[in-house]
């Protein structure tokens, strides 16, 4: 019953547009947080200014539940680097809190940039298609997230860690949300017409 209650909450909630809301002058083009952004750009190898520069386009955009994703996932690198078998799931850790921790370690620097790319990637378009309810796009990756760990823990004996599982989750809904549109992710890939 409690659940149903929830849905029916959940859907009546109307988000603002993209760049409007609560966190409009934090994450606004204009915002301090923006411009700081942006002036990273120069602080980094040349190699990382194009995922500066695409972090920074989807604060400006008033995504800010990737942002919160990313700055999270980020920050629990170093401490979960230091003892994955306290973050990740497995069948014989398989508890709650494992199936939320697990999405935030991750193997190498590599495998967080590669996971957090893909999502910034993607999010922005499922932003969008959810009307940019940033919310529900929290709620979706967590979701995934936490049903792919249950499925890894319950196939495999590894300890898993990563947010491949999440950032699957969001392909899938983008695919789902917007089966007949083109996607911006690694330039213009348009549908085949059936």
């Amino acid at each position: 019953m409690a659940a149903v209650g929830a849905a029916a909450i959940f859907s009546a909630y109307k988000p603002a547009t993209c760049g409007g809301g609560v966190f409009s002058a934090l994450f606004s083009a204009e915002s301090g947080l923006v411009r700081e952004c942006r002036n990273l750009r120069y602080e980094v190898a040349y190699e990382f200014r194009r995922a500066v520069d695409q972090f920074c386009d989807t604060i400006a955009q008033g995504h800010w539940a990737l942002f919160v994703i990313v700055l999270v996932t980020v920050a629990a690198y170093v401490p979960s680097e230091r003892g994955w078998d306290s973050w990740g799931v497995s069948r014989r850790s398989l508890r709650h809190g494992r199936l939320l921790s697990y999405q935030l370690a991750h193997a190498n620097l590599a495998h967080l940039s590669g996971n957090m790319g893909t999502l910034l990637a993607v999010g922005s378009e499922v932003s969008e298609a959810l009307d940019c309810d940033q919310l529900r796009l929290l709620a979706l990756y967590v979701a995934c997230g936490w049903f792919g760990g249950l499925a890894s823990a319950l196939l495999s004996e590894a300890n898993t860690i990563g947010a491949s599982g999440a950032v699957s989750g969001v392909i899938v809904a983008l695919s789902t949300l917007r089966p007949n549109s083109a996607v911006h992710i690694l330039g213009d890939v348009t549908p085949p017409t059936l």
